[in-house]
């Protein structure tokens, strides 16, 4: 969750430049939904959908015009700072609870609930995953290795890929993926890929969600969309990062693919912008 408020603003009205993809503003949402950080899609007209830190446990159910048909309270779990949504092949819904601004939690959390049962009503159960970076021996490291924050991750076969938000000062432009066992327990998260994004500025080059479409790797900025193909493939596989703007700057935080070349986007609200959800068609 960003606060940095100011800063945005003059970096938004420094780089507001319509893009390769545009973006249909379908719906604004609710306030409620403020600070919406993660998106999964169920069908054209429901879409699952939570707030960040700050906020409750809970997960909402909204149409595609934004109203809140569902709001559904995981008992027994705080929000510390939920920064990620993402339905996996198998049907689990994954909650990141991983959200990290000062890079010094030592206790990550994802939370594991089977989509169905959730659907189907209220009797579902909740499972943990814990887990640690394995490469972060400071608390927090030095501003050079601030990498630990995180908001999107993505999950293929048996394994969550999770990519960091980079805060490192002076920023220099990477991003990194690491990886674990989808299971519950307890985890370290193992850096596998580095890659470089070749963004200068770091509020257009932070990754704020991902999702997967045709064995690709979509990331989310909030103004740039970065694609890493084939990489459900094999992740371990270096492949060349390919980048597109995307509509204009705002601060865009989940992203889940539809139906065709269709996506779906929500972000924060930040002064007169936001919260909206939008569509967005591949060309």
């Amino acid at each position: 969750m960003m606060r940095h408020l100011l800063t945005i603003f003059c970096v938004f009205i420094l780089n507001v430049s319509w893009a390769q993809f545009e973006c249909e503003t379908l719906a604004k949402l609710p306030d409620k939904l403020r600070e919406s950080s993660g998106l999964v899609f169920e069908n054209d007209n429901s879409f699952w959908t939570i707030n960040d830190g700050g906020n409750g446990p809970y997960l909402y159910n909204i149409d595609s015009s934004g109203k809140i048909n569902r709001k559904v309270e995981l008992k027994d779990h705080k929000n510390y700072d939920w920064e990620a949504l993402h339905l996996s092949d198998d049907g689990y819904l994954y909650i990141g609870d991983f959200g990290n601004n000062a890079n010094k939690r030592k206790h990550l959390k994802i939370l594991r609930i089977k989509f169905s049962k959730l659907i189907g009503g209220d009797d579902f159960k909740v499972k943990e995953l814990e887990f640690s970076f394995d490469d972060q021996d400071k608390f927090p490291p030095s501003d050079s290795q601030k990498i630990y924050d995180c908001e999107a991750m993505v999950v293929v076969r048996d394994s969550i890929y999770l990519i960091t938000k980079n805060r490192t000062k002076p920023y220099d432009g990477k991003i990194h993926i690491y990886a674990m066992l989808a299971a519950p327990g307890k985890h370290k998260a193992k850096r596998i890929m580095t890659y470089q994004s070749g963004v200068k500025n770091m509020y257009n080059g932070w990754i704020t969600d991902a999702d997967i479409r045709h064995q690709h790797l979509y990331l989310l900025s909030h103004n740039k969309l970065f694609k890493i193909p084939n990489f459900a493939q094999n992740p371990l596989v270096k492949r060349k990062l390919k980048t597109f703007k995307l509509c204009s700057f705002s601060q865009k935080e989940a992203i889940a693919f539809g139906h065709g070349k269709r996506f779906y986007l929500t972000d924060e609200k930040f002064g007169v912008l936001g919260p909206k959800l939008y569509k967005v068609t591949l060309p």
